[in-house]
C-alpha cells in the first residue's frame, strides 16, 4: 500500500474517524437547514460530481463508451444511494466512491504491478477501511456495525474503481 498517496490514505482515515461525530453533525445540519434542504444540497453535490466527472472526460477526448460505462456507474451510484435508509449511508456511497478512484489513482502510479493488482490492492484497501469504519462504529455506544454497511461501502468503491478504471483503462 506504499503507492497510496497521503491524502486517499487521510482520506480513508477521515471515513473512519468521523464515525464518532456524523450523526451529530447531521442533526446539526438538519436543524439548521431542514430535511428537505438537505437532501436537495445532497442531490446536488451528487449532480455536480457527476458533471465534473464528464466534463472531465470530454476535455480528455475519451471515447464515447468510456462516458456511456461511466453514466452507467454514476446511475448505479444513485441506485444504491436511494437504497439507504440513512443519510450518513448516503454520504458513504459517495464517500467510498471517492475513495475508491483515488486508491486505483494511486496504483495506476505502480508500474511494475499487473493491472489485475492494482485493481485488487484498490478494493482490498476499501474492504480494510470499510471494517475499520465499521468496527469502529462498534466500539461507539450509539452507532452499530453491520456486515451490509461493509457490503454498501464495498459497492461503492467499486463503483469508484470502475470509474477510475474506465479512464485509465482504454
Amino acid at each position: 500500500m506504499r503507492y497510496l498517496s497521503k491524502i486517499t490514505i487521510g482520506f480513508g482515515l477521515f471515513i473512519i474517524i468521523s464515525a464518532s461525530f456524523m450523526l451529530q453533525f447531521l442533526e446539526l445540519l438538519v436543524k439548521t437547514l431542514g430535511n428537505e434542504a438537505l437532501k436537495l444540497a445532497f442531490l446536488a453535490f451528487f449532480y455536480i460530481i457527476l458533471l465534473i466527472y464528464t466534463l472531465y472526460i470530454i476535455h480528455n477526448k475519451l471515447p464515447l463508451y468510456v462516458i456511456g460505462l461511466s453514466l452507467i456507474c454514476f446511475g448505479l451510484g444513485y441506485l444504491l444511494i436511494t437504497k439507504q435508509e440513512y443519510f450518513a449511508e448516503k454520504v458513504h456511497v459517495i464517500e467510498y466512491g471517492i475513495l475508491g478512484y483515488l486508491a486505483l489513482r494511486d496504483l495506476f502510479k505502480a508500474k511494475n504491478r499487473p493491472i489485475f493488482m492494482k485493481f485488487a490492492y484498490s478494493l482490498a484497501f476499501i474492504i480494510l477501511i470499510g471494517f475499520l469504519d465499521e468496527g469502529f462504529q462498534w466500539l461507539l455506544p450509539y452507532r452499530v456495525f453491520e456486515l451490509k454497511d461493509v457490503a454498501t461501502n464495498m459497492l461503492s468503491g467499486g463503483l469508484g474503481i470502475a470509474l477510475c478504471g474506465f479512464f485509465k483503462i482504454r
